[in-house]
């Protein structure tokens, strides 16, 4: 099995490089064939240099860089088209998931039990994320809200930032993503959802880590205004467009 890491990076200079430490630390040594895409979207830092550095002693990591910033959802679509594995897990810089958990991710995929597996913070077995702002937790509960009328029946997380696909399901499906922004999480799953892929929520320990580049009320405002779009595709048919 080759498994494929794919890492949206923007302004991540001071939380890249744990990130990459701990992926060749739990991922390197057991998994021969692993590849790890790190895509930094026009960084105003130093994360390309970083990283750069990394890749020159670690073959298995690669840099994917942008000039400008063009948003998760875009650099995502970039880093897909380039994974060559027959598992693709898109993990955030700040490393939600520890990737000592990544096999349990990927299980069911080999097993032919799931075509996608994410991680759930909402599961009534789910772990409770500690030290989250609590701006944070009320723009988090309002999106959850805002999207019900529209995620996939049964799920209960749609933007935690660790997700494992079948590759060339995972190269498909990003292939004919639109949003740009941090709502691309609930477009991957309407479109999962209108191929009937079986979808599989895992309560894994999810940790929030200090220093997100998130940007609270201009990214809220982007949310909304794609989740209207995301809202009108649904209801005129598009997320079913072949």
């Amino acid at each position: 099995m080759k498994l494929s890491v794919i890492i949206p990076a923007y302004n991540e200079e001071a939380r890249i490089l744990p990130t990459l430490q701990r992926f060749g630390e739990t991922l390197a040594s057991s998994i021969p064939e692993l590849e790890v895409l790190v895509g930094d979207d026009g960084s105003s830092d130093n994360t390309a240099e970083v990283v750069s550095a990394f890749c020159l002693d670690h073959h298995w990591c690669r840099l994917v860089s942008r000039q400008s910033n063009q948003g998760k959802g875009a650099i995502l679509r970039e880093l897909v088209a380039e994974t060559t594995g027959d598992i693709v897990i898109y993990s955030d810089a700040d490393m939600p998931v520890d990737p000592e958990y990544f096999p349990r991710l990927f299980g069911p995929i080999c097993d032919g039990a799931a075509d996608l597996v994410q991680v759930s913070r909402w599961l009534s077995d789910s772990p409770t994320v500690e030290h989250v702002p609590t701006l944070r937790v009320l723009i988090s509960q309002a999106f959850r809200l805002a999207t019900l009328p529209i995620k996939p029946a049964g799920l209960t997380d749609t933007q935690c930032g660790c997700k494992a696909l079948r590759g060339e399901l995972a190269r498909d499906l990003f292939s004919r993503l639109v949003i740009d922004g941090f709502a691309f999480d609930l477009e991957l799953l309407l479109l999962a959802q209108a191929r009937d892929c079986t979808i599989l929520e895992l309560p894994l320990p999810v940790r929030h880590v200090i220093g997100s580049s998130i940007q609270p009320f201009q990214d809220s405002l982007t949310m909304v205004r794609d989740l209207v779009r995301l809202q009108w595709s649904t209801w005129t048919g598009r997320s079913e467009d072949p």
